[in-house]
């Protein structure tokens, strides 16, 4: 199974949700491929430098996409921003597409255009890739925040339960993923993380034992 993260807008923490996920996944078990679609190749740095705490990770072009796709398991693929090529090639042959949605006034307005993006690809093939928004550096003491999340359910595409706060312990998420973190965001944000895998796993239809439907 593929499932791609995108966003036509940079910053929206698409790396660092893949790597925080990846961690977790890969701690539990799951069988895992991670890919970078980036050429800025950031989460192959992340996971070269993790010792261990995530998989290898193959750096790999759009024409390669499709192969990604076939692999057992689930295949997680980190995108650009923006609605290049990669996008498109992603949006043609994987299963999901993830969407970090965080709360600013440019985001709310280049949701849309993505989500747009991701309705073209199941017009055209007739189903998927299935979506879902995940609400991003969410900071519910902030307005704008509390404006994301009511404009998501507006939006008529499925939104997670699960929201990823805006946390230090995600800005500071390198050398050795979160477990490894300083401070005491790390407890809270490694708890998040693990109830958005869980339901992942859950919307996926995958199990941790073999990663597979």
């Amino acid at each position: 199974m593929l499932v791609c993260v995108a966003s036509e807008k940079g910053g929206a923490g698409k790396t660092t949700l893949v790597a925080a996920l990846a961690e977790q996944l890969h701690a539990r078990g799951v069988p895992l491929t991670l890919a970078d679609g980036d050429r800025q190749g950031s989460l192959a740095a992340v996971a070269e430098a993790s010792e261990g705490a995530l998989p290898p990770v193959q750096r790999v072009f759009p024409m390669q996409f499709g192969r990604l796709a076939g692999r057992p398991g689930l295949a997680l693929l980190d995108l650009p921003s923006g609605l290049g090529t990669e996008l498109h090639a992603a949006l043609a042959v994987c299963d999901w597409a993830l969407v970090p949605a965080v709360p600013s006034a440019f985001d709310l307005r280049t949701l849309p255009r993505t989500l747009g993006w991701i309705r073209r690809a199941q017009d055209e093939r007739a189903g998927p890739p299935r979506a879902l928004l995940i609400p991003n550096k969410v900071d519910l003491r902030e307005s704008m925040s509390q404006e994301l999340l009511a404009s998501l359910g507006g939006l008529g595409w499925p939104v997670t339960r699960t929201w990823l706060r805006e946390r230090a312990a995600y800005r500071r998420l390198g050398a050795a993923g979160l477990g490894a973190v300083a401070g005491g965001g790390r407890k809270a944000a490694l708890t998040e993380v693990a109830a958005l895998a869980d339901e992942l796993l859950s919307l996926l239809g995958l199990t941790e034992a073999t990663g597979a439907a």
